[in-house]
C-alpha cells in the first residue's frame, strides 16, 4: 500500500493541475475598475491575441470569483469564440477566449444593455519574401507575406497599401501609390499554419525605384500603420565615374565638362578607367562603344574588365 501511495498523489496532482491555474489566472486589467457607477465594457475598441474580454457592473451581479457558468447569458459575444466565463468579483465578469482572436474581425459585445463592437487587430507579418530592407533586387513583380495566421483575402487586402518611391526611398522621395494588384493565399498543410500569401502587381518595380509595402492596424482604421516593409531595386545600369591616375570624375547626366577639367592619363603609363553601377561581365569592344562615345576615336582600343571598373587602353 504504501508503494501505491506516490501514484496516487501524483494523479491527484495531474488532475487538479488545470484548477489550479485557472483559478491563479489574472487578467492584465485585475484591478483597475473604471471609475465611476455606471457598467463598462472592456477593451473599448481592439482585441489581440488571448485578450480578455470584461464587463465591469455598477452593482453586485455575481457570487464572487469562481467559474461562471451563466455568463454566456450575461456576457454576450457574437460571432461566438470558443473560450470561459469567469467571475473576477461579484461586479465583475470576464470571458477567456480558448484560442487567439482571429485578425481581422468584428465581435458584437453585449452586456446589461451596454453594446460594444470589438475590432481584431492584425499582427505584423513575421516574414516577407525578399527580405524587407532588400535592395540591389533585380526589377520584380511578386513577393510574399507570412502571417501568424491565415486571415481572410478581402479584408487583408484593404489593410496594404502600395507605394512606389525614388530612391533613397525618403519621406521627400516622388512616389505614387499601386492600384493594380493581387494577393493569394498559398496552399497550407493545415489550419494551424502560418498564413502565406503572395502580392502581384500588375507591373514591374522598375529600376531606382523602392517599393514599399504598409499593413493598416484594424478595419476601420486603415490610416493607422502597424508595420512597414522595404524593397529596393537597383540603380539602372550606367557610367558612374571616369578615372586615372587616383583620380577621378562623377558622371551625372548628359555632363559636359571644359577642357580644362580635363584628366591627364597617360603621361606616365596610367589607363583611363570607367567605372559602371554594376558589374560587367563579357563586355565586347562594340558593346562598349555602345555604351561609352570616345572622341577621338581610338584606334587599337583595348579594355580589361574588373566587376565594374573597365581598364581602357591603346594597344598600338
Amino acid at each position: 500500500m504504501k508503494a501505491r501511495m506516490p501514484i496516487v498523489i501524483v494523479v491527484a496532482a495531474l488532475l487538479f493541475t488545470p484548477l489550479v491555474l485557472s483559478q491563479d489566472y489574472r487578467a492584465a486589467d485585475e484591478g483597475q475598475r473604471p471609475a465611476g457607477s455606471a457598467t463598462v465594457i472592456l477593451p473599448d475598441k481592439f482585441l489581440r491575441g488571448f485578450d480578455p474580454v470584461t464587463v465591469y457592473f455598477s452593482s453586485n451581479q455575481g457570487p464572487g470569483k469562481q467559474t461562471a457558468d451563466e455568463g454566456p447569458k450575461i456576457l454576450k459575444i457574437k460571432p461566438g469564440w470558443p473560450g470561459a466565463w469567469f467571475w473576477l468579483d461579484r461586479k465583475t465578469l470576464q470571458f477567456r477566449p480558448a484560442e487567439p482572436w482571429p485578425a481581422l474581425r468584428r465581435f458584437a459585445v453585449a452586456a446589461k444593455g451596454k453594446n460594444r463592437v470589438l475590432t481584431t487587430m492584425m499582427s505584423a507579418p513575421a516574414k516577407m519574401s525578399p527580405a524587407s530592407g532588400s535592395n540591389n533586387l533585380k526589377p520584380f513583380r511578386t513577393f510574399t507575406l507570412t502571417f501568424p495566421q491565415a486571415l481572410p483575402i478581402r479584408y487583408l487586402k484593404k489593410m496594404i497599401n502600395l507605394e512606389i518611391a525614388e530612391l533613397p526611398g525618403l519621406s521627400s522621395s516622388a512616389r505614387y501609390r499601386v492600384k493594380d494588384w493581387n494577393i493569394a493565399r498559398l496552399p497550407r498543410r493545415s489550419h494551424r499554419d502560418a498564413g502565406v500569401y503572395a502580392v502581384t502587381l500588375d507591373r514591374e518595380v522598375p529600376e531606382g525605384r523602392q517599393l514599399q509595402v504598409k499593413i493598416s492596424l484594424a478595419l476601420g482604421d486603415e490610416g493607422k500603420v502597424l508595420w512597414t516593409g522595404r524593397l529596393s531595386v537597383r540603380p539602372p545600369f550606367r557610367l558612374e565615374s571616369v578615372g586615372c591616375a587616383g583620380m577621378h570624375m562623377p558622371i551625372h547626366g548628359d555632363v559636359k565638362v571644359p577642357v580644362e577639367m580635363a584628366l591627364a592619363c597617360g603621361h606616365h603609363g596610367e589607363t583611363p578607367r570607367l567605372v559602371f553601377t554594376a558589374p560587367v561581365s563579357s563586355l565586347t569592344l562594340t558593346a562598349l562603344k555602345k555604351l561609352v562615345k570616345l572622341e577621338p576615336a581610338v584606334r587599337g582600343l583595348g579594355l580589361q574588365s574588373h566587376g565594374r571598373r573597365i581598364a581602357v587602353s591603346d594597344r598600338i
